[in-house]
């Protein structure tokens, strides 16, 4: 049985550059723009975030 697991040191790095690399920025600006698009006003909504990472898009999502 294969057992695929990204490195640990491949996560530090990625918790390093998620506030400021190019491809985590426009991915939240993307998402930021088709949340936006969702009715719902002022109140907040429930999102799931699934998948890899170092969870740096909660405290994004978490304004939604």
């Amino acid at each position: 049985m294969y057992r695929y697991a990204m490195e640990k040191s491949a996560y530090v790095e990625m918790y390093h550059n998620e506030d400021r690399h190019w491809w985590f920025a426009a991915r939240r600006r993307i998402i930021g723009k088709i949340l936006s698009g969702f009715p719902g006003g002022g109140e907040k909504r429930k999102i799931l975030e699934i998948g890899c990472g170092t969870g740096g898009n909660l405290r994004f999502l978490s304004t939604y």
